[in-house]
């Protein structure tokens, strides 16, 4: 809803809307709906390239730039400082705004979490969006968002015509929890959790993917972005994991390009290490149903990162 808002409140049908090649599919589909022509920026191992948003904005009339700076959805890389100064300050040279969506911004295992961008804007272009459904439950939908007043104000008018109410009793106890200091314990806590699970899959897929898939160990976040040999066929190996009762999703929805994309998003957070190590294995034999003597396949087979 957040999102929606801000596409809401910041397009029209004569504006671009800019998105990392890899990007969140829903978010596109958001500010599609409002009108937006939906353009797409390159990126490498570390993000968003600076120097091709340059190039789009010499070219069109970009309205807005959405990113997921702090683990990018969905390749999990983080935006190096350099790119994010950079960013804001093509946002005051080319008066675009940012929609900056922090999805799981509380999960970092290395250090405290990186500042978000809002936090380093000081002419009001960037929209901060943050959410609780990770923290808290995945059913519990309780999102924030952070901005000038004066957008905040338009966002409260908007969001009277989708949701008068909201859900006052969920907010008061998530406040609760807020204000006890228990949120806090509990985010604690659940870093250890995720980031034993994230070594976890990290251990099964370079003990049982070796030759066949590749990854860089996330600092952060509930997933990690996983790329395969470029002999895979990715919807022979989608309908393939099924057969065996494995579900994955083929990082091509994520692009709206026709090249495509060996690699899948594979989340751990929700999954114990017995059901991470079930569907490894599951995923090791799909592939080798496919890939035979991929293990001994040179790494420059791998496609060029984050894809």
């Amino acid at each position: 809803m957040g999102i929606y808002l801000a596409a809401r409140l910041l397009v029209d049908r004569d504006s671009c809307a800019v998105f990392e090649s890899l990007s969140y599919p829903p978010a596109r589909e958001a500010f599609r709906s409002c009108g937006a022509t939906v353009l797409n920026v390159a990126q490498d191992e570390n993000g968003l390239l600076p120097d091709a948003l340059e190039d789009l904005c010499r070219t069109h009339t970009v309205r807005i730039v959405y990113v997921t700076p702090h683990h990018q959805f969905p390749t999990t890389v983080m935006l190096p400082a350099d790119r994010r100064m950079r960013l804001l300050a093509l946002a005051e040279q080319y008066g675009f705004a940012i929609v900056e969506d922090d999805y799981d911004h509380e999960f970092h295992y290395l250090h405290s979490p990186v500042p978000p961008l809002a936090s380093l804007d000081r002419n009001g272009r960037v929209l901060h969006i943050g959410s609780l459904s990770k923290v808290l439950a995945p059913g519990l939908r309780l999102g924030y968002l952070v901005a000038a007043e004066r957008v905040i104000e338009r966002c409260a008018a908007e969001i009277m015509l989708i949701d008068r109410q909201g859900n006052q009793l969920t907010e008061l106890a998530v406040g609760e929890l807020m204000s006890s200091g228990e949120l806090h314990r509990h985010i604690r806590r659940t870093l250890k959790v995720y980031q034993a699970r994230r070594d976890f899959v990290a251990t099964c897929i370079t003990e049982r993917l070796a030759g066949w898939g590749q990854f860089d160990l996330p600092a952060g976040g509930i997933a990690l972005w996983l790329r395969f040999v470029s002999q895979v066929d990715m919807p022979r190996l989608v309908a393939d994991c099924a057969k065996q009762g494995l579900q994955i999703t083929d990082g091509q929805i994520f692009s709206q390009e026709t090249t495509p994309v060996r690699a899948i998003r594979l989340g751990f957070g929700h999954l114990t290490e017995a059901e991470l190590d079930a569907g490894i294995r599951c995923l090791a034999a799909a592939l080798k149903q496919q890939v035979a003597g991929a293990i001994n396949i040179d790494r420059s087979n791998f496609p060029d990162r984050p894809r």
